[in-house]
């Protein structure tokens, strides 16, 4: 953690380009303070002057205030824990925009600078990855910059990328096609056999080229082969939400209970003890909606994301486009390219495993952690957090119900519910009204 001279409308969590000894570097705002001389210990004019704000970057309060719990519950450093909540590959899609200043002092300019200062008549000069300028003509515009007669501003640039695969794709209806496939061909090619087998039982969803391609952990090439066979199909993103399904009474009674405290906006936690089958995802679905109608953004945690798929296709099939997914495995770009939907409020509703805690958001209405006993919500390497701790203490300070769902509690989570700490809410029978299988012991 460095201190900088700030400007006055600094603010905490705005990225910023720092001054780091003989380079730049890209730093984000923790505080913000009002120091005297005397505290701080030397002279002022030693501070340097803080950066380029970064628009588009910067972390909302709620997302720094997370990063410092984490350090301080797993005494970490506050760099190593900032390093979860921002996106990778901000360098490659920085753009740095130089235009004039106008009213800028008149003074007697070189002939290089002349010259620059008659291209901007024309319009911004542009500085990026795919489109650097010279190193002298950089030198040139920031000598301007320093006498005040130019002005830079960074943002981050829309994600473009002509030889990426892009769409949204779902399985073939046709599930005679797609078996003759597995047990003939796909036997040669067990890429695209996985990635069918991933994606059976979700053929009413659509799926982002990204997302089918984590799934199978497979590349582009896999995915146009399986279009090519028509095995998967393009389809529009404006698809018609389907329909829910009628709640049975267990189910209803837990959606009441957590629509009310969605409503109070206020903390309370609920163990949701459902027998497989009973119809557990139905009920984080409906509070979802709840939540969303009120303006607020659902955060739905689940252990593994690979295993995932028909999940994805539930979020996707009622709330389209607005489902955000975030987890390690997917690029750099796909990370960031789901960072900034959910930070601009494109995908309120965001769906990932341990990592998708630390999405921008700044308005949760509701936390759903499925599968609550799994092992994986535990983080093995520094900072060494449990999902379960954090998404408590998130939920508490946005003032939201948390649920825990399960068909075989954690046994410290059915403590806490046998003491009362925790609501639990009882799913007995399977819903639709199928059958339990009968058990020979």
């Amino acid at each position: 953690i460095y201190t900088y001279r700030a400007r006055p409308d600094l603010a905490v969590g705005e990225a910023v380009f720092i001054p780091l000894g003989p380079r730049r570097a890209i730093g984000f705002v923790l505080d913000v303070r009002c120091v005297s001389p005397e505290e701080l210990g030397f002279p002022m004019s030693a501070l340097k002057d803080i950066g380029t704000t970064i628009r588009g970057l910067d972390l909302p309060g709620p997302t720094v205030d997370l990063v410092r719990e984490v350090s301080r519950q797993t005494l970490t450093s506050i760099s190593t824990c900032l390093g979860l909540a921002v996106p990778p590959g901000i360098k490659d899609r920085l753009v740095t925009s130089w235009s004039r200043v106008d009213g800028g002092p008149e003074e007697k300019l070189s002939p290089t600078q002349d010259e620059t200062m008659r291209v901007l008549l024309e319009g911004p000069i542009l500085d990026s990855k795919g489109k650097a300028l010279p190193d002298g003509a950089k030198r040139t515009l920031r000598s301007l910059e320093k006498r005040g007669l130019v002005r830079s501003d960074v943002s981050l640039a829309p994600l473009t990328d002509r030889r990426r695969l892009t769409g949204n794709l779902r399985l073939t209806a046709d599930h005679e096609k797609v078996e003759q496939f597995l047990s003939g061909q796909g036997k040669r090619r067990p890429a695209q056999a996985l990635t069918l087998m991933r994606l059976q039982g979700s053929e009413v969803a659509s799926f982002s080229v990204q997302e089918i391609k984590t799934l199978g952990g497979v590349t582009d090439q896999t995915i146009k082969a399986l279009i090519d066979v028509g095995l998967l199909e393009s389809v529009s993103e404006d698809t018609t939400p389907q329909p829910a399904p009628t709640l049975n009474p267990g189910q209803a009674a837990a959606v009441a209970k957590m629509t009310a405290a969605i409503e109070r906006g206020v903390f309370e936690a609920f163990l949701l003890f459902g027998v497989t089958g009973s119809g557990k995802t139905e009920v984080y679905l409906r509070a979802a909606q709840e939540a969303l109608k009120l303006g607020r953004q659902v955060l739905y945690l689940v252990p593994e994301i690979a295993l995932t798929a028909q999940v994805i296709a539930q979020l996707r099939a009622r709330f389209g486009q607005r489902v955000a997914v975030l987890h390690s495995n997917m690029t750099p770009a796909e990370r960031l390219e789901s960072w900034v939907r959910v930070r601009t409020g494109a995908a309120p509703v965001v769906l990932g495993a341990r990592s998708a805690l630390f999405a921008p958001m700044s308005n949760l209405g509701l936390i759903v952690m499925d599968e609550e006993h799994e092992q994986s919500y535990k983080q093995d390497n520094a900072p060494r957090y449990h999902s379960k701790n954090l998404a408590r203490w998130l939920a508490q300070q946005f003032g939201c119900p948390l649920v825990l769902g399960s068909a075989t509690p954690s046994l410290e989570s059915f403590q806490e519910a046998t003491m009362g700490r925790v609501t639990r809410l009882d799913l007995p029978v399977r819903a639709a009204a199928a059958q339990m299988p009968t058990v020979f012991i």
